[in-house]
């Protein structure tokens, strides 16, 4: 939109003495109309593109901002996720070593159901307190293996969350013992098998090593 200023010529007539309004008249035919004649200064009121947001740059500006957003919340959100996923984990390996290193040091000749019980609280699954009879555990004890045993392990997780925020939270674990006695002919080694179950998001987790204990 342009706004052009114009500068019109007027002729001040008057009447002159002894003249009448005839010959006023036939001088002002004669005259030339006198034509508008722009200014020096003339201004062109533009209003361009790039005058300020429009309504729809700034509703793709929105978009593009609150997709930016919630890329950064989701990646934020796996982020916490996986290092939960990777903490449980961890805490599930500790305590099957743990387990693992005292069943070693009873030895081959003390490895047997009373031990087991008295001394690490290992119980037959109708013992074994219904917090952790996780659904999916697999209670039968498979060939080769002579017994099994379980005991439930309860322990503290802390989390670091977004902004330095740590969150403390109990993790229940069950822990499968699966003993062969009769290994080797020759009675000198005893493998056993650890299973650890766990809960997350719903899903039962677990984690297995295989051991053997020497006779001492």
């Amino acid at each position: 939109m342009k706004i052009r200023l114009y500068q019109v010529g007027f002729k001040m007539i008057t009447r002159r003495q002894g003249g009448g309004d005839e010959g006023i008249l036939n001088s002002m035919l004669k005259e030339p109309t006198t034509k508008p004649t722009k200014l020096a200064f003339e201004g062109d009121l533009v209003l361009s593109k790039s005058f300020g947001f429009t309504l729809v740059e700034t509703m793709v500006a929105l978009i593009i901002l609150l997709l930016t957003m919630t890329g950064l919340i989701v990646m934020l959100t796996n982020s916490i996720k996986l290092d939960k996923i990777a903490k449980l984990r961890e805490l599930a390996t500790d305590v099957m070593t743990s387990d693992i290193e005292q069943i070693k040091m009873l030895g081959y000749t003390n490895i047997n159901i009373a031990m087991l019980e008295t001394t690490f609280g290992y119980a037959g699954w109708g013992s074994l307190t219904q917090g952790y009879q996780f659904s999916g555990i697999n209670t039968t004890c498979p060939s080769p293996f002579n017994y099994c045993r379980y005991r439930g392990v309860e322990r503290v997780i802390t989390q670091s969350l977004v902004g330095g925020v740590e969150r403390q939270s109990n993790q229940r674990y069950t822990l499968k013992l699966s003993v062969e006695e009769n290994f080797l002919q020759n009675p000198v080694l005893r493998r056993l098998s650890l299973d650890i179950f766990w809960v997350q998001d719903s899903r039962l987790r677990s984690l297995n090593l295989i051991f053997m204990v020497e006779r001492r």
